[in-house]
């Protein structure tokens, strides 16, 4: 734009029309405003651009490019100098460019998040069934020498799985993934009932040993429910001082204060912390959808959910239709049908069937899968400094302590008491960090 108005302000040129009049690149400061505006945070984008996706996006921020670095070469000769490259760090924006077209040229179609690292595959692992005392025996006995190696992998990753897990539901199922050396054990807790825990391996330690010990490092999300049902059910008192309770680590990383007054789910930290291949972070998504209608519907959902739509309808049409002989034909079809499909399915005993449905064990395998991932990313965060590691670590023991106690406190998505203001340090207060993104 030539000749712009002087009445028009800047604000109103570059929020509202969206074109870069020349007459502003006067200094510095206008010179990183525009820069911001050629490669926009997504916080600062307009609605109108935001709603905009594929191609038509594309079009746009082309179109905005252009137009700005045109006005920049007309202008140049006014700020000109050797230091401004790095002044304003275009190197950065030089290589995310060659980095769009590579892209492009190789027909990369990987989601790319810069916030989390480059894409990984989830690696092979073993899946083993435990339903007997043999069993039990031998995943001791791996498990006490892969924690012999004293490598960072022989973590253990656990989940429990039940029907309104705890002490007031069930608790059927134990995933226990070690990744030194490649196994997922799904340990048939349904079956084996105290066998479980108390079968010792060859160095006569128990899981419930393992378990309890402070040597042994294990990490769970969210260890609450999972600490209440290992002890309300089986009397295992895990030991805090070796566990990490990645939810909480994930919480603590997390930049902005308005987004830690809440915990996030597994499924959305997988998204956001973490760069699994596409179609992997897809088909690991659909698991854990279709995996939680098959618990709590069963293997026939679809077949159910198709049934009560016919159901709904010819409920309407029994009751309110006023075309001759349509509520009569829609009750003779309901006495027909049966109703709803029902097929015995009980969500209370899902986690218990021998062989589990397929699509429940790989959703059981996957919440364990993804945790060292997690824990890799969280572990050597930026801004997880000594105050959030330390807030993490008492919150860790102060969830274990209240899972084991008589009467159990409710659990809640809320963040820990002023963690969302940086209660984390001793004045009360924490200087947020230069990092800027998860």
């Amino acid at each position: 734009m030539s000749g712009a108005d002087p009445t028009v302000s800047e604000e109103e040129d570059l929020g509202n029309t969206r074109t870069i009049p020349s007459h502003i690149f006067h200094n510095d400061r206008i010179f990183k405003m525009v820069l911001e505006m050629l490669n926009p945070p997504d916080a600062v984008l307009p609605k109108a651009v935001k709603k905009l996706q594929g191609d038509e996006l594309l079009a746009r921020l082309k179109q905005n490019l252009k137009s700005g670095i045109a006005s920049m070469n007309k202008n140049l000769h006014t700020f000109n100098r050797p230091s401004l490259v790095k002044d304003h760090k275009l190197d950065e924006l030089q290589a995310d460019l060659n980095l769009f077209f590579e892209r492009i040229r190789t027909q990369d179609t990987e989601r790319y998040s810069p916030n989390a690292g480059p894409t990984t595959p989830l690696p092979e692992y073993t899946v083993l069934h435990v339903c007997d005392a043999k069993c039990v025996q031998n995943m001791i006995n791996v498990i006490c020498d892969s924690h012999g190696t004293g490598t960072t992998a022989s973590t253990l990753y656990l989940d429990l799985e039940g029907y309104h897990l705890g002490r007031d539901g069930t608790f059927q199922l134990l995933q226990i993934y070690c990744p030194a050396v490649s196994i997922v054990w799904l340990l048939h807790v349904a079956q084996l009932g105290a066998a479980a825990f108390n079968t010792p391996g060859a160095a006569a330690e128990t899981l419930k040993d393992i378990l309890e010990s402070g040597a042994i490092a294990k990490a769970f999300w969210d260890c609450r429910g999972d600490s209440d049902a290992l002890f309300s059910h089986h009397g295992v008192r895990l030991n805090p001082a070796s566990v990490t309770d990645l939810q909480l680590l994930e919480l603590a990383s997390t930049a902005d204060a308005k987004r830690r007054t809440k915990v996030k789910s597994l499924g959305t930290a997988v998204q956001s912390r973490i760069h699994l291949p596409y179609l992997q972070e897809r088909a690991w998504l659909a698991t854990k959808e279709e995996g939680g209608l098959v618990f709590s519907e069963g293997p026939r959902w679809q077949e159910k959910r198709a049934r009560e739509s016919v159901v709904a309808d010819l409920l309407l049409k029994a009751g309110w239709s006023t075309v001759a002989g349509e509520r009569e034909q829609a009750k003779q079809e309901l006495r027909d049908g049966g109703g709803m499909l029902e097929d015995g399915w009980k969500a209370e005993e899902a986690w218990a069937i021998d062989p589990l449905p397929e699509v429940m064990e790989r959703y059981a395998v996957g919440d364990v899968a993804v945790l060292p991932f997690l824990h890799a990313h969280l572990a050597v965060h930026p801004r997880l400094t000594p105050a959030r590691k330390s807030a993490v670590e008492k919150e860790t023991f102060k969830r274990i302590a209240e899972s084991q106690a008589e009467v159990l406190r409710e659990g809640s998505n809320d963040a820990p008491a002023g963690w969302a203001a940086g209660g984390w340090c001793e004045a009360g207060r924490e200087a947020e960090s230069p990092v800027g993104s998860e």
